[in-house]
């Protein structure tokens, strides 16, 4: 079966930012095996959570698919290369994202694969258990699939951050295992051996830094075949 990514999100998003998403993704996973199934929720006065949107997606679609990749709608590859290397480890069973922390649990700086780009295979996935997303007292949404496999050891890939644009909204950068390392509104995350793998945006809800996105799509997207 094909592999997956899986994109969610809300009538919260600028039209223009879903679109240009689509196109990014669209462009990555041409010729590939790789399928795109984005998700729009919108249920009339019932406001969702992202975790039972991944939870729902997830239950409709682990049949269907070998390998899945979730991707916030303001998360992208930033090559094709990046896009293939991710799912050869999703598909070696490696549980590989981009990196993250629950800055408002004590949960002594622990550093996870973040739900706005987090890769797992469906042989892990019922290895893990089968988590909800849901968050938790001991970790954010999709935190749980992180310490399911740290207490199994089984090997986990995280995409550590680079640069980062702008301070995010409302408060300074966040911190992950120390203070000399931060994430914060577009940042590029890079792999192992210092290439730019993925670009997140964050906050694109609160409509304050998408310009940085739409930016973003012509400095560099327009520079690669």
């Amino acid at each position: 079966m094909p592999n997956c990514i899986l994109t969610t999100f809300n009538y919260q998003i600028d039209q223009k930012l879903i679109t240009e998403h689509q196109k990014v993704v669209s462009k990555m996973t041409e010729g590939t095996d790789i399928q795109f199934v984005p998700l729009r929720y919108n249920l009339p006065r019932k406001m969702l959570l992202h975790y039972q949107t991944l939870d729902y997606g997830l239950k409709h679609l682990i049949d269907k698919f070998d390998n899945f990749l979730i991707l916030d709608v303001d998360c992208i590859p930033l090559s094709k290369s990046a896009l293939v290397y991710t799912f050869e480890r999703i598909k070696q069973n490696v549980l590989i994202g981009t990196a993250q922390r629950s800055m408002h649990i004590e949960n002594n700086k622990h550093v996870y694969c973040g739900s706005p780009c987090v890769g797992f295979s469906k042989e892990l996935f019922h290895r893990l258990g089968n988590p909800s997303f849901i968050p938790t007292e001991r970790g954010d949404t999709a935190e749980e699939l992180t310490y399911r496999a740290e207490e199994i050891g089984n090997e986990i890939e995280i995409f550590m951050p680079s640069t980062y644009e702008a301070e995010p909204f409302g408060g300074p950068a966040w911190e992950l295992h120390s203070s000399e390392v931060k994430y914060g509104v577009g940042t590029t995350f890079v792999d192992k051996n210092g290439k730019e793998v993925y670009y997140h945006l964050f906050e694109s809800r609160v409509h304050v830094h998408n310009e940085l996105f739409y930016k973003k799509m012509i400095v560099h997207f327009l520079s690669i075949s």
